[in-house]
């Protein structure tokens, strides 16, 4: 697996952990008024840093339609897992959200026609079995919130697909930009009229989240521009790790034999891909719906 996407999706998994104990610390704060603010901090840094660079906000004509579908994708999907963050605890609610690596490798595999070596497939399975190990034994939950935490696993995936796609065509900080755009808007409609004032810890907290988001959106486009879209996903996996690790340490969220089971069954997974699946194959010819050539702008 190429270094530069491992170590970038790493550092993704730490920033997604920050944000989501800052989301989790925010009681009484309504969901999409969290989504809110933490959209509104992330769209203010993208938009400084583009104009910065002279680059357009809206990105080339031709790509735009896809840049949408990402936002939008990635806007319903944040929000599924707000609400499970805020209904579940933490190491479950993180846990179903990085249920998306498999879905991510579906998606690739069927619409950008990407081919994995089999230790990959392997160790999503492998994966996939340690989260059962994390989860699926150990809790009682509520039914919808596992619903939700689905929904937005597999709208995460198709907009994770979606910036894979782009990653030739457009500019990573314009791809970054068209998330919290979207998400903006949408997320004022329904937050506005049911409006919390927040404390100043609560305000620090939101800060801290936007931030955190804003560094996890950047390292993780990045690593989708490094490599395949699958090998990624996979990677991402570390981030249930961290999600027991944070649950246990800060939630009092005390981990089973199975759980600890579940992270060692996670890394070996990973591990054993990284090693395993170093033989290259040959990358079909670009005919999928979405792979088209081009150099990053």
């Amino acid at each position: 697996m190429d270094k530069k996407a491992a170590l970038y999706m790493s550092l993704s998994a730490v920033f997604s952990t920050i944000m989501g104990v800052s989301v989790k610390l925010l009681h009484s704060i309504p969901v999409l008024q969290a989504v809110l603010m933490r959209s509104v901090i992330m769209l203010l840094i993208c938009g400084a840093l583009l104009h910065r660079r002279g680059l357009s906000l809206w990105g080339q004509p031709r790509n735009r339609g896809l840049l949408i579908l990402r936002g939008i994708l990635g806007s319903l999907g944040l929000t599924c897992f707000f609400y499970t963050l805020s209904e579940l605890a933490y190491a479950n609610a993180v846990t179903l959200q990085y249920l998306s690596p498999l879905f991510t490798m579906l998606g690739a595999s069927l619409f950008l026609g990407e081919r994995l070596h089999s230790s990959w497939w392997l160790a999503a399975c492998g994966a996939f079995l340690g989260v059962y190990l994390i989860y699926g034994v150990s809790f009682k939950i509520d039914n919808m919130a596992f619903l939700w935490g689905i929904f937005g696993a597999l709208l995460s995936a198709a907009a994770y697909n979606c910036v894979r796609a782009l990653n030739t065509r457009e500019d990573p900080m314009v791809i970054m930009f068209f998330f919290p755009l979207i998400t903006v808007p949408y997320a004022a409609i329904f937050a506005l009229p049911n409006w919390v004032p927040p404390s100043y810890e609560q305000w620090l907290l939101l800060v801290i989240s936007g931030i955190a988001t804003y560094l996890l959106q950047y390292t993780l486009t990045l690593a989708y521009k490094h490599e395949k879209a699958g090998k990624v996903a996979v990677v991402g996996y570390l981030n249930v790790v961290f999600a027991v690790i944070v649950g246990t340490t800060y939630f009092e969220e005390e981990p089973s034999l199975l759980q600890l089971m579940g992270i060692l069954t996670i890394i070996l997974s990973i591990a054993g891909a990284s090693v395993l699946g170093r033989k290259s194959i040959p990358k079909p010819p670009p005919s999928s719906i979405l792979r088209t050539r081009g150099s990053l702008s």
